[in-house]
């Protein structure tokens, strides 16, 4: 009796959530209110890696598309960037130490003084379209010479607004799975990523928007044009020029039917050339990373011969092991993956009541099992294709932290520098595996969607409550 009355009830609540408001502005909404609050709540520089992303950003502002190289150990940043990363960097890895937000106000009046520099070396090499949002405001910023973490506060602000309106594009885009698209794309992790000024914002973001588009084109009762080919292209080399091994993601391609081009002939050449020109631009970014650096920082000499990669090279002579080393290196860090999917914040030191993620995946699983609306027609053999991208996106991944050498220095069957938002821009094609439209739980789909919502909201107050106690308390 009071199962009933409760699924009553959240059928309609859920009706009038759905009838008088789009699932789309509800994110948007969302997502803006607690991405605002993960921005403010931040420290200067107290995500994974920010500084790093900010320099690169900041370089790729200051020198245009002269930056786009590997940029060598004698290259310089503005002297106030590198003071403000010092006097900060106490905060990393050690819950007992706070900042104020007096300090942080401290901070902002720094005077940015772009002639004084200062050597920093740990600069990424990403291209610029992992930080067009950031780029473009920093440059503005410039002029005026605001402060550095003015500068950072309005490039994350930047970031965030990009990565909501892809995001949007992309939840208009899907024909069917709306509410587990929601879900993923509001995890604590995916939003803190999204507010600060790393690359992961505008990686996910492709991602999301390249998944959604392909879905598009398969699961609705349209024909491809020529236009929507061309469409495809972009996407496929912007998201391969932010991180390649999400290129994968040119595989949903085959979902498409080849009914749709008319002929075989025009679905199979529409796939290889985009694969082609995707391959292409990405020599050409590397050698465009590369031409302008001088020979002795692309091959640094230890021991009199250039630096090797021992776990690549370990991957590589012993391609029958993989099944042995993915195995070892997901059983030894799962816990780690699962954290980090949902959501560890600072320098991956701050977390969340673990009781938290239980309820995540519970309520992720729940909209998975329970959301298949039928308006994806998902057969095995499309599950199959899913599984398999994402297998081939995590072995990418595993060769890519292999060439890290600081995570990897030597050869091993387990290879470390993996975190689970690693896995976000490609979660939603393992949720699908699971997706099911004739769901015997059909029932309770109403129930699961406000469900969803409020979990949703409960975990980013979670999240930014953390995080203020973290730092500030």
């Amino acid at each position: 009796m009071v199962l009933n009355r409760i699924v009553a009830f959240s059928e309609k609540t859920s009706s009038i959530i759905q009838n008088r408001i789009k699932l789309e502005n509800v994110f948007v909404c969302t997502g803006l209110v607690f991405g605002l609050m993960f921005i403010y709540f931040t420290p200067p520089f107290q995500v994974a890696d920010e500084p790093r992303h900010f320099a690169r950003a900041y370089q790729l502002a200051e020198r245009g598309l002269s930056a786009c190289r590997l940029i060598p150990a004698r290259d310089s940043l503005p002297l106030s960037f590198v003071q403000v990363d010092k006097q900060v960097s106490y905060l990393i890895g050690k819950e007992e130490t706070k900042i104020s937000r007096t300090r942080i106000n401290q901070l902002m009046e720094i005077p940015l003084r772009p002639e004084q520099r200062a050597f920093y070396a740990n600069v990424p090499n990403y291209s610029p379209v992992a930080y067009l949002p950031q780029i473009i405001i920093i440059a503005i910023l410039r002029v005026s010479e605001s402060s550095i973490v003015t500068m950072m506060y309005w490039a994350r602000l930047m970031g965030l607004l990009a990565w909501l309106s892809i995001s949007f594009i992309a939840l208009r885009w899907l024909p069917g799975a709306k509410l587990i698209f929601f879900v993923i794309a509001l995890l604590p992790m995916t939003l803190a990523q999204a507010s600060s000024t790393s690359a992961d914002g505008m990686t996910i973001a492709l991602a999301f928007l390249t998944t959604a588009y392909y879905f598009r084109l398969a699961y609705s009762k349209q024909q491809v044009t020529i236009t929507q080919i061309l469409l495809g292209v972009v996407l496929i080399v912007a998201l391969t020029a932010t991180k390649f091994v999400y290129g994968t993601l040119l595989l949903l391609h085959l979902l498409i039917p080849k009914s749709k081009f008319g002929s075989p002939t025009l679905f199979w050449a529409s796939f290889v050339s985009t694969g082609t020109i995707a391959v292409i631009s990405l020599i050409l970014l590397f050698v465009s990373l590369y031409s302008n650096t001088p020979a002795n920082s692309m091959s640094s000499s230890v021991a009199g011969g250039p630096v090797r990669f021992p776990q690549v090279d370990f991957l590589l002579a012993n391609p029958l092991s993989y099944p042995k080393i993915l195995i070892a290196t997901v059983s030894k860090h799962a816990l780690l993956y699962g954290l980090s999917f949902v959501g560890v914040f600072g320098w991956l030191d701050t977390v969340m009541p673990l009781y938290t993620y239980v309820i995540a995946y519970v309520m992720l699983l729940a909209v998975i099992v329970c959301n298949g609306d039928g308006q994806l027609p998902i057969n095995w053999k499309h599950k199959i294709l899913f599984l398999f991208v994402f297998f081939l996106t995590l072995t990418g991944l595993l060769f890519a932290v292999s060439s890290d050498l600081r995570e990897n220095p030597k050869a091993s069957f387990v290879i470390n520098g993996i975190q689970g938002r690693y896995f976000l821009p490609v979660a939603m094609l393992l949720a699908l595996v699971l997706y099911n439209h004739h769901s015997a739980f059909k029932r309770f789909r109403p129930a699961v969607f406000v469900i969803a919502l409020l979990t949703i909201v409960y975990m980013l107050s979670v999240a930014n409550y953390t995080i203020f106690m973290r730092y500030f308390i």
